[in-house]
């Protein structure tokens, strides 16, 4: 089963093609509306990060297209990780498969001055690693000394995706 419906993978191909130069990583082949250019950079860059593309009303992920161009379907339960966290870098080699749990590990922090994974309470700091599942908790009053351990225990559950934030 295709991630992208029939009547969209019938004509995919067609119109777009993976270019290293386009700030998508897309460029449009022909024209499926008045207002495209053929090889222009294919898609709009949203609030969130994320290049997206139109195709018969539908709006796609760019980055979802152009894996899907180069490496075919996207198997059930994956998704795809920018490798480097920012959302508007398709590079090909910046995109890996990957299950939801793995592209949550590499998010980067959103908000507040504590390090990824750590609160204050009171006048200590808790800490907080998840990963399958589980869940590594330690507290602590020195907040350098909790953030190298959580760090340290993150690198070794999540590996490859590790982000610090």
């Amino acid at each position: 089963m295709s991630i992208f419906p029939k009547e969209i993978t019938e004509i995919l191909a067609d119109v777009l093609a993976p270019d290293v130069h386009s700030p998508s990583g897309l460029v449009w082949k022909s024209s499926v509306a008045n207002r495209i250019k053929i090889h222009g950079c294919a898609g709009t860059h949203g609030k969130e990060g994320y290049w997206a593309v139109q195709i018969k009303g539908k709006k796609l992920a760019a980055h979802r297209v152009l894996w899907w161009l180069l490496n075919g379907e996207i198997p059930v339960g994956q998704c795809i990780d920018h490798i480097d966290g920012n959302r508007g870098n398709n590079r090909p080699e910046n995109l890996r498969l990957c299950t939801r749990a793995q592209n949550n590990w590499n998010t980067h922090k959103r908000t507040g001055r504590l390090p990824k994974g750590i609160t204050a309470v009171g006048e200590s700091f808790h800490a907080q690693v998840q990963t399958n599942g589980t869940r590594w908790r330690a507290h602590s009053r020195n907040l350098d000394t909790l953030t190298r351990a959580v760090q340290a225990v993150r690198v070794q559950l999540h590996g490859d995706f590790t982000c610090h934030g």
